[in-house]
């Protein structure tokens, strides 16, 4: 992706959003499962955004980056697929139920 965008002359962030430092600031105050937990959360939205932009991406009308996208997207998907089933196994979804000690429902999930 960065041999496209700076043969199209783009270039992409060298740095992290202050959203995304805010996020690794969070977890360095976590630990145990309250870590495990924030760290899925954050990795199942951020699979299942990347998954929503590489599948915008395999529209684009430039032939170089929808290639890229639609080649990469198996993989991405891949990689969302397992942030939940790891999430499912550290019991994320199943509020409400007493095995669920930090109360996480799937609306929180999806956050």
């Amino acid at each position: 992706m960065t041999k496209i965008a700076s043969g199209k002359g783009m270039e992409g962030p060298a740095l992290l959003s202050e959203v995304q430092q805010k996020q690794v600031d969070d977890l360095k105050n976590l630990s145990g499962r309250a870590l495990d937990v924030q760290y899925l959360k954050m990795q199942i939205k951020t699979q299942a955004d990347a998954v929503a932009l590489y599948t915008d991406g395999a529209k684009l009308n430039n032939a170089d980056l929808r290639s890229f996208a639609a080649q990469a997207l198996p993989a991405v998907k891949e990689n969302w697929e397992a942030a939940k089933k790891i999430g499912s196994k550290l019991n994320l979804s199943n509020t409400n139920n007493g095995d669920d000690l930090l109360n996480i429902s799937q609306e929180d999930v999806k956050k």
